[in-house]
């Protein structure tokens, strides 16, 4: 059985090779990208099933972890100054992802690509427009070079939901701020397990095991991850052409 880090493969095709070689031979594959696994993000998603916002109909997220700016950013991971695609490839696919675990497939996107650090070869900024197939679109607005305050914050930034029935705010120390229609913006308790931001390192690696006891499939198999890597390329690609670029089962 095989738990496979992110970045899963430098190219699509890798990716696909990689998933159809495990497929063949029986093997479990799993994409350890674990971000869907924060508990903010459980419990977000418990919230929208429960339909305490109803149909949502826009998310936005302001990624601002802070560490990029200066002539040695990124000091917990230097080797992030010299990859040549950097902020969707390594950061941005943590949320594309999770947008697609709490809303569904992407229909469609556009993307805006800069580097703002210019010691850095890859990009540190994106702005993508999202569009998913029920319907509703979402906003991934990230840069790392921002100052902040607090460094890498539990949630490396703040997150909107708005929906018929209400909205919500997340916080950058993962405190979740409810406002139901007709209502007065209140504080949603829940529970935070100990452990890395959130503790989502911990319980997904913690459904690796639960799947391979149990013999059901990942969240993050490789073939349900295949959609979020393949929009991170898909990304890429519009961020080149300055075009939208529609996501389809077989490609981009």
């Amino acid at each position: 059985p095989i738990l496979c880090q992110k970045p899963f493969a430098p190219t699509y095709e890798d990716g696909e090779a990689m998933v159809r070689y495990c497929h063949v031979r029986g093997v479990p594959l799993m994409v350890n990208d674990n971000w869907r696994w924060q508990a903010w993000y459980r419990e977000i998603a418990g919230m929208i099933r429960r339909e305490l916002l109803g149909d949502v109909y826009t998310a936005y997220f302001a990624m601002r972890p802070g560490d990029g700016w200066g002539d040695e950013p990124y000091p917990l991971q230097p080797y992030f100054k010299e990859m040549e695609r950097f902020l969707i490839a390594e950061t941005g696919v943590h949320w594309i992802d999770t947008f697609r675990y709490l809303f569904g497939e992407i229909a469609s996107l556009y993307c805006q690509t800069r580097t703002v650090n210019p010691i850095i070869r890859g990009e540190d900024l994106a702005i993508i427009q999202f569009n998913f197939a029920r319907g509703m679109t979402a906003i991934f607005d990230a840069n790392r070079t921002t100052y902040m305050e607090v460094v890498r914050s539990p949630t490396y930034g703040m997150l909107t939901l708005e929906g018929t029935m209400g909205k919500l705010r997340l916080l950058e120390n993962g405190e979740i701020l409810y406002t139901p229609r007709g209502g007065a913006e209140r504080r949603h308790e829940y529970p935070i397990p100990p452990g890395w931001l959130g503790g989502g390192v911990a319980a997904a690696l913690q459904h690796f095991v639960d799947g391979l006891l149990r013999g059901e499939e990942f969240e993050t198999s490789g073939e349900r991850y295949l959609p979020s890597f393949r929009a991170v390329f898909a990304c890429y690609e519009s961020a080149r052409t300055n075009q939208v670029v529609k996501i389809t089962a077989g490609g981009i």
